[in-house]
């Protein structure tokens, strides 16, 4: 389970950052969380925080969307 947008806070502050999507969804239907990590945790380990989402699938105007979260 993937902590909520704002992250659990709780980093090292000299450890190496990473954006990096996670991957959720089914098999035919993939969908990803755009969040910053640390390099040495595992793809769903708990993150810093939650940048956005992106779908890779397009949709009926053939659009693949991006969110972002720009606060």
């Amino acid at each position: 389970m993937l902590s909520p947008a704002s992250g659990t806070g709780q980093f090292y502050a000299k450890s190496a950052k990473i954006i990096r999507f996670v991957r959720y969804g089914c098999t035919n239907r993939p969908f990803f969380h755009i969040v910053v990590t640390e390099v040495k945790r595992g793809q769903h380990m708990p993150v810093i925080e939650q940048l956005g989402a992106f779908d890779p699938i397009p949709n009926q105007n053939n659009e693949k969307l991006v969110s972002l979260n720009l606060e």
